[in-house]
């Protein structure tokens, strides 16, 4: 399935910043940080790829989720924005 066009802008702007923060980080010689950006980021090119709405929802509520939790304060105002902006798409989308 083609990812929605909302959508597909939001998680190519999530893509885009994120790998932004890993040269950020990596210039600050945070590895750690870089591979557990890396890790938030890594599925979200097949989620683009071949979109559902399982997968969808799984980068939601777990890879998000996960990611937020360990992220120690250094969690950008942008993705908080990104991540608002796509649990909205979200609650339209499947009120239709």
């Amino acid at each position: 399935m083609i990812c929605p066009e909302e959508i597909n802008k939001i998680l190519l702007k999530i893509l885009g910043d994120g790998i932004l923060r890993i040269r950020f980080f990596a210039d600050k010689g945070d590895l750690d940080f870089c591979r557990f950006e890396a890790n938030h980021l890594h599925n979200l090119p097949a989620l683009l790829q071949d979109f559902s709405w399982e997968f969808f929802d799984f980068y939601l509520n777990t890879e998000v989720k996960q990611y937020l939790c360990e992220a120690e304060g250094k969690i950008s105002p942008e993705f908080k924005n990104d991540l608002q902006s796509l649990e909205m798409l979200r609650k339209d989308i499947l009120t239709i």
